[in-house]
């Protein structure tokens, strides 16, 4: 009679109060960053500027990281709208390089706000693995684009003399492939083998890491050595040789100050030093967002204004047979001719013409 009740008890429990092995909730251990080793992570996810990277706006999914680079794109690109018609008026027989980069000022600016807008229509990160793998191949081309108008523009600034339209188009053609293959290489990083320091143990998924600190740091310095050597061999010239342009010389010592924080945060971020997730995430914020306005500010202003010299070693200004004609009228027009001896010559040449 006892092994009868014993043997009942012993039903009901592995009926009732059996524990479910197979409920999601044991993997408990998985998702806390406190069970794992600092090797395995790198930096804290409860790091500020790691966080940045995921945190949403309450619980929309929709990530801070994704605004605040898509208020700035937006502007930009409305701005590049409104000007447009006057740009490509006085861009008119402009050099082939010039038009290039004023058509991937608007690529890179449309590809960013594409990027941002299906990133808020597929919030990530979260457990949908094809959201999350979006996410990394949208950001990597997204750089890829940006890559492509920085190497533009660095061209525009090394050669004194623009090539030809037909050697500009096999040199672009070129910038557009080695981009190309950056953000197809970059996309295989971050798919194959992400960084563990962008790993997030709370979602169970990798944030986009740029390829990680080691790619970070060769990129960067492969980068700087072009601003670098730009700028010495310009200081090391003659001052009475050239005039010097203030808007080249922001323009390249800003990209080197940029590139030379990203280089040392990448150094940083693979040595697992919390700074080098800031120092990245700033300047990748910096050359995401502001490189656009920088090289319109910095490479096509001063051309659509008065069409001045190009490069950083040899600068001048680009005058053609209208531009003196247009100065010679700006500067005997009534205004400025107040005896009236320009409009007696023009009343002596209409009496010629009227005689004849």
């Amino acid at each position: 009679m006892a092994d009868l009740a014993e043997e009942l008890l012993s039903d009901v429990a592995n009926k009732y109060l059996k524990v479910n092995t197979t409920d999601s909730g044991d993997d408990w251990d998985e998702k806390e960053q406190f069970f794992h080793k600092k090797d395995e992570y790198g930096i804290s996810e409860y790091n500020g500027c790691k966080y940045l990277l995921y945190r949403t706006i309450g619980s929309s999914g929709v990530k801070v990281w994704d605004v605040l680079c898509l208020v700035p794109t937006v502007l930009f690109l409305i701005f590049l709208i409104y000007s447009s018609p006057r740009s490509r008026q006085k861009l008119s027989g402009a050099p082939f390089f010039f038009n290039a980069v004023h058509v991937l000022l608007f690529f890179t600016s449309a590809v960013s706000a594409v990027r941002c807008i299906l990133m808020l229509m597929a919030p990530s990160p979260n457990d949908d693995n094809i959201a999350t793998n979006m996410e990394k191949v949208t950001w990597s081309f997204t750089h890829a684009a940006n890559l492509c108008l920085e190497l533009t523009a660095l061209v525009i600034f090394i050669l004194p003399t623009l090539p030809s339209n037909k050697a500009s188009k096999r040199i672009l053609t070129v910038i557009c492939i080695l981009s190309f293959c950056f953000g197809f290489l970059i996309t295989l990083i971050e798919l194959r083998s992400p960084a563990k320091e962008f790993h997030v143990f709370s979602l169970s998924t990798n944030l986009f890491g740029d390829g990680g600190g080691i790619a970070i740091l060769v990129l960067s310095l492969l980068s700087a050595i072009p601003y670098a050597s730009l700028i010495s061999i310009r200081f090391l010239q003659p001052k009475s040789s050239t005039g010097r342009r203030s808007s080249t010389f922001t323009y390249c010592i800003v990209m080197l100050g940029v590139q030379g924080t990203r280089a040392l945060g990448g150094i940083l971020l693979a040595s697992d030093v919390e700074f080098g997730m800031c120092a990245t995430n700033f300047t990748f914020y910096l050359l995401m967002e502001f490189l656009p306005p920088l090289v319109f500010m910095c490479v096509l202003c001063p051309y659509l204004h008065n069409r001045q010299g190009h490069s950083l070693l040899t600068q001048g200004y680009h005058t053609t047979e209208d531009d003196w004609l247009e100065d010679d009228r700006a500067l005997f027009s009534q205004r400025n001719d107040p005896i009236g001896i320009m409009r007696r010559d023009q009343s002596l040449t209409n009496e010629d013409d009227y005689e004849l």
